[in-house]
Order: structure tokens, then C-alpha cells, then sequence
């Protein structure tokens, strides 16, 4: 920027008072142009300047001062530059204030360049502040607008430490921001902060919308691993309509979860690949050093033990002993508790295993997690490594699980080390477990509207792969068009002519329609399996309908009389009944068969045998009575004969 030098010589064409310059009265007398040639022009006071244009072909036109310079018309201002190069508006100290106050007025700052800079707006030490005092509800008070439609793009950066950049709207009851482009891409309106965070704050709704009904609303799915979180500890977070969770793990860290669906539907897994679906519950237990934990204070017999090899090493390597299993991650998920040595009482969970060195490796402090979603934190380091012939117990019962078993199409309940996205399996159970419950009611497999057709007195029905034999009975109801109409009844099975089809025996000559159907229960399905039954309460014989029953009948041993009822018999039937001294093996014992129709019973002693003592057991069932006993002639001595009794019945 030049500056003038003032001139200090009196002589120079000095005016004192006005000086006007005016169009000539004819062309030849000028135009009345003042015209300055190779220096500049100092003006000093008011000057009012008519209708004036200042040329910069042989340089630029400058202002210098220390006061303020103001531009102040009626009409349109205008300031145009052609050049190529950077037009700037610059206030070094104070403020720089573009402003309109017409009603309808207009201020346009406009740029034709096409650089990254086609219009720069800079504040270099103070605020720069896009202001609009509009009232017009109708009428957007500030605008920044990009019209390229395909890539136009609004930038605001800001470097501060303190806000950054604010878009602030001061009206409290009405105030607006909109941020709109009419850009197609996905990204047409951004908002980035490639060193910081995006926060977005309100004391009322915050909405975030879309119209697409394909893509949806996305959150942090560009960068995968990135945590989202929802809500705080005490807010309550509403999803509307389905909920898709798609992932490895979900967890829900809550005191109680409330369905209030009917049904909750485990998708089980093909049986081909061995995993099926259920439910595991965690038992409680963390890596410690102070042998406590549910699942290794487990009551039954340990799953395994032993002592380990040479090569055992902290933070996290065990070499257990020679006979344990050569399958690779065999202990994988197992807890191993060091029973003995220097490094007794440590529980840690096994992460991996080698079958052909021995090898456990266990997880570690560095293993945990603390992310949502994927939280751990069952990896500690050990403190110290176990010496050689130190002994371990292993416990395979981290979980408890109940899931449908697709191969033996059976409902199971174990214990195993894993619950993971690979299922549960008969595979990876490692104990069946116990239940606890009331009365179990186990009802057989029962197959309705099953195709029928008679021939004479036998009947064939049709189930494929029903698995029936010979013999083996069924419960058949609800027959239709035969003639006659057979009655509902247990049958047996007489022949199987083929894996498909079983054949009946009924009263009298059958005829069937195409239509014949039957319903059919195989009573043969309803099956437990156990080696051992326990009485609850010793003093309570197992009461097993259509079974052998227990009874313990207490007689004085002085006593020759009267007899004692056998309770859980009948007034009626035909009882098998055998007696023996609890106490004594070589006591008095007997068997007894018993018949009647309720009108005094037959007996018939199948074989006795005295007591010590010389007592006798005897049995009567008189008309409308139970079944008694007594022992006869009388022992001696105090106290009483405990007696079990076991008796069995027809009906």
C-alpha cells in the first residue's frame, strides 16, 4: 500500500474556499475532469464528490488514515474485482461490519473464483458473527447455501480450544438452526471432527429422521470394533417395533429382565454340526487366590486331578500330568483349582490346551475387557507357578444348560464348560444334573388321525418309522367309520408287516371305509430310565401305581395280636406280598399272594421262615378290609419288629 507525502512549500496552487470542476458549456471546453498525473492527491476536510470514477490503471487506489472511512448512499454499493488474484476486506484493530438495514434491502458478498478460497470470511484474532434480525417466521434469517447439488459442500472449522465453532440462535421461544442441503449423496449434509468428539445437547426432543425405508438410520458403522452406547444407568431406553441384534455376544447387565412375550423362540442349531439350542446359566465364580467360587466348591466328585509336570511358568502357563487328555483344548473353558504347594489356592480358568505337550494356558490380566458388549474378566496371572508333583483339581461345570438335543430328540439339563455361539451339545456336556420339583406328569407319544383299514377281526394302522415290536401296547381312542365300531381300549400289538405300519386284534369282524381313522398313544414312549429309587423319607415305602409299594410296619415283639393294616392296599384285587425283619437279615420273613373281590380275601403263604426269636408271620384280608398282618407266636425282650413290606397288585 503507498502512502502520500504531504507537500510543506507555500508556493505550491493553493485554494482557500470551494473548488468545483463542471462540464463545459460546449464539447470543446471539456468535461470538467480533474485529472492527476504521477503523484497523488491530498484532500483534507469535507469533499463531495458527484458522480466520480477512480481509475487504478497505473496503480492502486488506496485510503490511509487514522479515522474511520464510511461509505454512506442512497442507492446500491458495489465493489468488483476482475483480477485473478485475492480481493480482501481487512480491519487490523477493529471490527469489519457488512450490514443492511433496508427492510427489503440486500447484501450480497460474492465471489466467481472456483478456488478452495473463493470467498474467505477471516477473523485472525476475534469473532467473526453471521448475524440476521428477521422476524419473518416464512423466511430463513441466515442462509449459508451450496447450489451444486452434487458436490457442494458448507465447511465450518473451527481450531479454538474453548467452542470451537458456534451456530447460536438467541431467540429462546422461537429461535431456529436449520443446516439443509439439497446434495444427493450420502454424505450431503457432514458433520466431522477428525481429532475430537460430536456432541449434540437439548433440554427437549432431539430427532434424528430419514425417509429411506432401505437404509435406514446408521449409527458408528463405519469403523467396526467402535462401542455404542445408548441411555445412562437410570434412563429408560424405549425401542419401538422389531429388534434385530446381530453379533457373537449380547449382554444384558440388568437385576431382572420381564418378557412379556408368550413365547421366547432359541433357534436350535442343525443336528449335523452338533450344536443345539437353550439356556446356560452362569454359575458364580472368578479367578482368585483364596479358593472360593461356586463352581470349584462343587459337592459331587471332582472331575479330574492330578499332579503337575515340570514346566509350569507365571503369568499364565501349567503343565498338568501325564494321563490327562491328548484332545487338543479338551480344558478349554475348565477351572483348575492348586490344591497343594507353593502356589495352593489359586483358581484360574483354562483359555487353551495342548493334548501332545500338556499344556494349559490360562487367561490372563491381559485377556479382561472392560467394553461394553464384550466385557471379561476371568483372566488373572498367577502369583506363583506351581512346582512339579504339586497337585490341581479340575472342575468342567462352569455353566448349567438345558437345551433340546437334536440327534437323541430329547430335552437335557448338564453341566458344561462353554455357552457360546456354538450351542450347546450332547458333545460338550460334561454331568447330567439333578431337579428338584414336584410332580412330574410323563405322558406318552400320542398320534391322531392315523390311516386305518380292517380285514376280518384285525385292523393295520400306518405310522411311519413308529418303532413298535410285537407285543409292545396301545392305547387306542377315538376310532371312526369302521363298522362295527371297535372299542376304545389298550391293544396289542400283534404283528409289524413293515417299519411303517402295526397291526391290532379286536373283538369281532371289522369293515373300514378309505375315510377309517384312529388316534393311537404308544405307552411304551413314557419311559424313565434309573438305577436307583430313594425314598424321600426311609420311614415311607415308594408308592409306585401298578408297581411293587413299601411299607414299614413297627410290631411290639410281646405282641401276638391284633394284625396291622398294610395301608396302601385295597379291599379288593390280587396282591403278591412279601415281608422281611428290617433290622435283622436272619429275622423272620414271608411271601403271601392274595385274592378278592371284595368280599373276603383268599391267602395262600408261599414260603415263612422264623425269626431269632421264634416269631411267625402271618397275613389276613377279611371282607371289606385291607390287608394285615401280625407276627405270632409272640417274641420277647423290649422294644419293636420293624417289618418292610413289599407288595405289588394286578389293578
Amino acid at each position: 500500500m503507498s502512502h502520500l507525502t504531504l507537500p510543506t512549500v507555500s508556493q505550491n496552487f493553493i485554494i482557500t474556499g470551494d473548488f468545483d470542476l463542471r462540464t463545459g458549456l460546449d464539447a470543446d471546453q471539456g468535461t470538467g475532469t480533474m485529472y492527476v498525473r504521477n503523484g497523488g492527491i491530498y484532500v483534507s476536510g469535507l469533499t463531495d464528490l458527484a458522480e466520480t470514477t477512480v481509475s487504478t490503471t497505473s496503480g492502486p487506489f488506496t485510503v490511509n488514515g487514522t479515522g474511520a472511512s464510511t461509505i454512506n448512499v442512497g442507492g446500491l454499493v458495489s465493489i468488483t474485482s476482475t483480477n485473478a488474484g485475492e480481493s480482501s476486506f481487512k480491519s487490523t484493530l477493529g471490527s469489519l461490519l457488512f450490514e443492511t438495514q433496508a427492510v427489503t434491502g440486500t447484501l450480497t458478498v460474492e465471489s466467481a473464483a472456483t478456488g478452495d478460497s473463493a470467498l474467505f470470511l477471516h477473523a485472525t484474532a476475534g469473532q467473526l458473527q453471521l448475524q440476521s434480525d428477521s422476524t419473518s417466521g416464512a423466511q430463513v434469517s441466515v442462509n449459508l447455501y451450496a447450489s451444486d447439488t452434487t458436490n457442494g459442500i458448507i465447511s465450518l472449522t473451527g481450531a479454538g480450544s474453548g467452542n470451537g465453532v458456534q451456530v447460536y440462535a438467541t431467540n429462546t421461544t422461537s429461535g431456529k438452526i436449520r443446516i439443509e442441503s439439497f446434495g444427493q449423496d450420502n454424505n450431503a449434509v457432514g458433520v466431522y471432527a477428525p481429532s475430537g468428539g460430536v456432541e449434540i445437547t437439548g433440554t427437549k426432543k432431539i430427532l434424528v429422521s430419514t425417509t429411506d425405508t432401505t437404509n435406514g438410520v446408521h449409527i458408528a458403522t463405519a469403523t467396526a470394533g467402535v462401542p455404542v452406547r445408548v441411555g445412562t444407568a437410570s434412563s429408560l431406553t424405549t425401542i419401538a417395533g422389531d429388534l434385530t441384534v446381530m453379533g457373537t455376544t449380547t449382554t444384558l447387565n440388568t437385576v431382572s429382565l420381564t418378557v412379556e412375550d408368550n413365547l421366547l423362540i432359541l433357534n436350535s442349531g442343525l443336528a449335523t454340526l452338533g450344536a443345539d439350542g437353550g439356556v446356560a446359566v452362569r454359575r458364580y465364580q472368578t479367578a482368585n487366590n483364596a479358593t472360593t467360587g461356586d463352581v470349584i466348591t462343587t459337592p459331587n466328585p471332582i472331575q479330574e486331578s492330578g499332579e503337575f509336570q515340570a514346566g509350569s511358568a507365571t503369568p499364565g502357563t501349567l503343565v498338568l500330568a501325564l494321563h490327562s487328555s491328548i484332545s487338543n483344548d479338551f480344558y478349554k473353558g475348565w477351572w483348575i483349582n492348586i490344591s497343594s504347594g507353593p502356589a495352593a489356592g489359586q483358581i484360574r480358568r483354562i483359555k487353551s490346551y495342548i493334548g501332545s505337550t500338556k499344556v494349559a494356558t490360562l487367561y490372563v490380566t491381559a485377556d479382561n475387557s472392560t467394553v461394553p458388549g464384550s466385557l471379561f474378566s476371568d483372566g488373572l496371572d498367577l502369583v506363583t507357578a506351581p512346582s512339579v508333583t504339586n497337585t490341581y483339581k479340575l472342575f468342567s461345570g462352569p455353566y448349567v444348560g438345558s437345551y433340546y438335543d437334536e440327534t437323541t430328540f430329547k430335552w437335557n439339563i448338564g453341566t458344561t464348560p462353554t455357552a457360546d455361539s456354538l450351542g450347546i451339545s450332547s458333545e460338550t456336556i460334561s454331568q447330567p444334573q439333578a431337579i428338584s420339583t414336584g410332580a412330574h406328569d410323563i405322558f406318552s407319544q400320542t398320534y391322531k388321525n392315523l390311516k386305518s383299514t380292517a380285514a376280518l377281526k384285525v385292523i393295520t394302522f400306518t405310522l411311519t418309522g413308529h418303532g413298535l415290536l410285537v407285543g409292545d401296547k396301545v392305547d387306542l381312542s377315538a376310532p371312526r367309520n369302521f363298522t362295527p365300531l371297535m372299542t376304545a381300549m389298550i391293544y396289542d400289538v400283534v404283528t409289524v408287516p413293515t417299519v411303517d405300519t402295526f397291526t391290532i386284534l379286536v373283538a369281532a369282524d371289522t369293515t373300514a371305509t378309505t375315510s377309517a381313522a384312529a388316534n393311537i398313544r404308544i405307552l411304551k414312549s413314557s419311559i424313565i430310565r434309573v438305577n436307583v429309587i430313594e425314598a424321600l423319607d426311609p420311614s415311607v415305602g415308594i408308592s409306585i401305581d401298578g408297581v411293587s409299594q413299601v411299607e414299614y410296619i413297627e410290631i411290639l415283639k410281646t405282641e401276638s395280636g391284633p394284625y396291622h393294616e398294610i395301608a396302601g392296599s385295597s379291599t379288593l384285587g390280587s396282591y403278591i406280598v412279601m415281608i422281611a425283619d428290617f433290622d435283622d437279615p436272619t429275622g423272620a420273613c414271608a411271601t403271601f399272594a392274595f385274592s378278592s373281590s371284595g368280599t373276603g380275601g383268599s391267602k395262600s403263604r408261599m414260603s415263612s421262615s422264623r425269626g431269632a426269636d421264634g416269631q411267625r408271620l402271618d397275613a389276613t384280608w377279611g371282607s371289606g378290609e385291607k390287608i394285615k398282618i401280625q407276627h405270632s407266636s409272640a417274641g420277647s425282650g423290649a422294644g419293636n419288629y420293624k417289618y418292610v413290606v413289599r407288595y405289588s397288585s394286578a389293578i
